[in-house]
This record gives structure tokens, sequence and C-alpha cells, in this order.
């Protein structure tokens, strides 16, 4: 499996510290650890490309190299969240996402195409998908058991 693992962009506001992170020479100061967590889960023989999109943009390359999008997203991040989940539907591709955005509001993944939600503690939901998602159907969320809630 080819994965392509997005940290979306987050918006420019008095928050994004983008004067700050000009000045310091650094192009972002809150790393994606939730998605890079996700790129440690899954399994040894899949292909993995990461991007921080607030950092640098994935190819349209590595579009076409995938098989899976893989997003993990905060509420500030909706916007790009829903363009990267339209393109990779436009673009043929499934689409997994997770974090606290899709954790919190999951419909609205769904609105948007995601084919699969992984939600709750990625530690134990991601494992859960990649060994269940060919059995599963799309849009069935993989959740914490109710014995760990």
């Amino acid at each position: 499996m080819r994965a392509l693992l997005l940290s979306p962009e987050f918006p420019q506001s008095f928050w994004s510290y983008d004067r700050f992170m000009e000045i310091a020479g650094l192009k972002a100061v809150i790393p994606p650890l939730g998605i890079l967590t996700v790129a440690a889960l899954l399994p040894s023989d899949w292909d993995i490309r990461f991007y921080d999109r607030n950092v640098a943009p994935e190819t349209e390359a590595d579009w076409a190299w995938c098989d899976i999008v893989i997003l993990s997203a905060m509420l500030v991040q909706r916007p790009d969240f829903q363009r990267l989940i339209i393109k990779a539907k436009q673009l043929g591709k499934s689409v997994a996402v997770g974090g606290p955005y899709p954790t919190s509001v999951p419909e609205e993944a769904l609105a948007y195409g995601a084919d699969y939600l992984i939600l709750d503690e990625g530690e134990i939901t991601v494992p859960m998908f990649y060994r269940h998602s060919p059995v599963k159907r799309p849009q069935e969320p993989f959740v914490l058991p109710k014995n760990l809630t």
C-alpha cells in the first residue's frame, strides 16, 4: 500500500505566528505529532510519504503515486482538510481521516468524501484500520472499544 500522509495547513491568523516565524527563521511552530504517530503505526511493508503542508506542499507526482491519502486535522485546519479530501476523491483516491477535528465532528469528514474514519486514540484505532479496512465497509468508523472509553 502506498500512503500519502498529509498535515493540513493552518490558516493565517494572529495565532499562526507568521511574523514571528519569519523573524526567527522557522517554518512551523506546531509539529504534526498525530500524523507522525500514524506513520509509525502503519505496517512496515507500506510505502509512506509525509508532508506537513505548513512547511512544504506535496507534489502532483505524490498524488499520482499514492493508493490512499491519510489526514489528521484540528478544527482550525478545516479549510485545507476539506480541500485535500475533495482533491483526493477527484483523483480517485481512498481517504482515511483522524485527529481531533474528525473525531469531534465525523459527519463533516464524511460529507467532504472521507472513506475511513479513524477516530479516538490513534494508537488503538490505526491498527484496527489497517487490519480491517478491506473487510469493514468504508465510512464505518474505527473507534475505541466500549471497554476502553
